[in-house]
């Protein structure tokens, strides 16, 4: 093989002097080695190294950011998602005293009377230093009887449900004029109710009110029964008789999405909105794979995800293939990723799953950290490493997979076997490097 004939494994014992074969340094570089192929079939949101959220188009890589410290995170990859509030850039809101709402948004209180003495005015519309849209509310007075004053961005009416699914809320809020004086338990609320919006159940999830402009979230799983049809979220806090209130809170970019965890936001201005899968792949790895023996390393996030859905990292023979040497991101009660070599049973492989399978899962991890991974393969030996240290190791004779041609980055297949997160790095080794390197090169 042209790779080995020119390169020998290190005998050094701190790092390989050996060149990877492949270096996907995407949190550094900011774009894409021209032998990926990506995909994405609508615009996508993300964070540039000014702090500014920007939209990136059809099939543009979302090289994102840390919106505070200006990071880089590496490539973003996400799953397809859909924004069921129809209008969260505000469209049709009209400033004035009291002005008038965005088209679709209600506002309210409960008990029936309970904004009796209280008035709201809509102060304005703009886009926030970080670039997200926003609209400014103010309440102020003194309620008559004691409730909840509500701001709803959409009737869910467009937001088909069912027991069992979970969905999750996201609102990015600011108190932009005025105090909290007299106001408690800012929340942000669920309603499931039947096809008619008839009221059957909810819940309420507390969220942090300040002066800074953040993002907040909740997340539920529905529980209302068989009658529950459609879905909705708003935002909202107590009042009590007698006491004088006077805030302004800024509102932006609300969005609902039926998952267990938000994603980037999407945006609408007048009906639902999807963003759909992002896809990265290599669809011809043989300038830079060897079969027989080879080490990978990642430096990646922890994702968030859920059971039953593997993204990963590595090689097959296609995508989503069972044939595979990989990391698989997986999510139980706690997530984990493991460094996976499997061969089915095949006409190109022969023998059975059982007989040739390697998996080494790692410990757990928590999501949102970035974690270091090396796993290598050999007939005979297969490692993994992270952060510097050994997690596992199999001496076995078990068969490698063959004819893997196609490399997954942050993909499994279909469109919801996504990372759900950022990848930094990728480096591929066409050797099996020795075990201090393996710790350095994670350390």
């Amino acid at each position: 093989m042209p790779i080995l004939s020119q390169q020998k494994q290190s005998q050094a014992p701190d790092f390989p002097n050996v060149r990877p074969s492949l270096d996907l340094r995407f949190a550094l570089a900011k774009k894409l080695d021209p032998r990926i192929t990506f995909t994405r079939a609508s615009s996508g949101t993300y964070f540039g190294p000014d702090g500014l959220m920007r939209t990136a188009g059809v099939n543009e890589p979302r090289f994102d950011h840390d919106p505070i410290t200006g990071q880089s995170l590496g490539l973003l990859i996400e799953e397809r998602r859909t924004n069921g509030i129809r209008n969260n850039t505000f469209v049709g809101a009209v400033v004035g005293n009291p002005g008038t709402l965005p088209t679709n948004w209600f506002s309210y209180g409960n008990p029936a009377g309970s904004l009796t003495g209280i008035s709201s005015q809509i102060i304005g519309t703009g886009i926030e230093t970080n670039g997200v849209n926003y609209i400014d509310i103010r309440l102020y007075g003194t309620p008559s009887v004691s409730g909840v004053w509500s701001i709803l961005p959409d009737d869910g009416s467009s937001n088909p449900a069912a027991t069992g699914q979970t969905w999750s809320s996201s609102f990015w809020l600011k108190i932009s004029g005025g105090s909290t004086t007299g106001i408690t338990f800012p929340v942000i609320f669920f309603d499931e109710n039947n096809s008619g919006t008839g009221y059957i159940t909810g819940g309420s999830y507390s969220v942090n009110l300040s002066t800074t402009f953040q993002r907040v979230s909740a997340t539920r799983t529905l529980n209302g029964g068989a009658s529950v049809n459609i879905v909705s979220s708003g935002f909202r806090f107590s009042l009590t008789a007698g006491r004088t209130i006077d805030i302004t809170v800024r509102i932006g970019l609300p969005q609902l999405e039926q998952g267990a965890f938000i994603t980037t936001p999407i945006l609408t201005s007048g009906s639902t909105a999807t963003r759909t899968a992002d896809t990265a792949n290599i669809t011809n790895i043989s300038s830079f794979f060897n079969a027989s023996e080879g080490t990978l390393c990642v430096d990646s996030e922890i994702p968030h995800q859920t059971n039953l859905k593997f993204p990963s990292i590595g090689f097959t023979r296609g995508a989503g293939s069972a044939n595979t040497i990989n990391f698989y991101y997986y999510n139980t009660s706690t997530p984990y990723v493991a460094w996976l070599v499997r061969n089915t049973a095949d006409a190109a492989g022969g023998g059975t799953l059982a007989a040739n399978l390697v998996e080494l899962p790692g410990p757990n991890q928590t999501v949102g950290v970035y974690k270091k991974f090396i796993g290598t393969y050999k007939f005979g030996e297969f490692n993994y490493y992270f952060d510097g240290k050994y997690v596992n190791r199999s001496i076995t004779n078990k068969r490698l997979p063959s004819n893997l041609t196609y490399m997954e980055i942050g993909t499994n297949g279909n469109s919801d076997n996504r990372l759900n997160g950022h990848i930094r790095r990728i480096t591929y080794y066409p050797i099996q490097l020795t075990n201090q390197q393996l710790i350095n090169l994670t350390s």
